[in-house]
């Protein structure tokens, strides 16, 4: 059985961890607090070590960044505006 209590007093979860991907966060964030990401990204289940924490941080921060300049990666087409979907007809 995992021992959960030494889980989470390692140095991958403990607070120079967070202070750390805190730091990383910054004020990339935008809108939602680098806190609440950060304790997301440490909260993750597994027993995964510090490259795959910050580079899951990294990925929520290109995430964030990409809706902050409208690239979001899914979104491969453009959205009509509501103008544009009332001007097309119907096929």
């Amino acid at each position: 059985m995992l021992d959960t209590k030494a889980f989470t007093d390692s140095p991958v979860n403990g607070p120079e961890a967070y202070a750390t991907l805190l730091q990383i966060a910054g004020r990339r964030t935008l809108h939602i607090p680098a806190e609440i990401l950060v304790r997301c990204v440490l909260a993750l289940p597994g027993e995964w070590d510090w490259p795959v924490r910050r580079a899951a941080l990294e990925a929520v921060l290109r995430r964030v960044a990409s809706r902050l300049l409208g690239t979001d990666a899914e979104q491969t087409t453009p959205v009509p505006t509501l103008t544009e979907s009332l001007a097309r007809p119907v096929a």
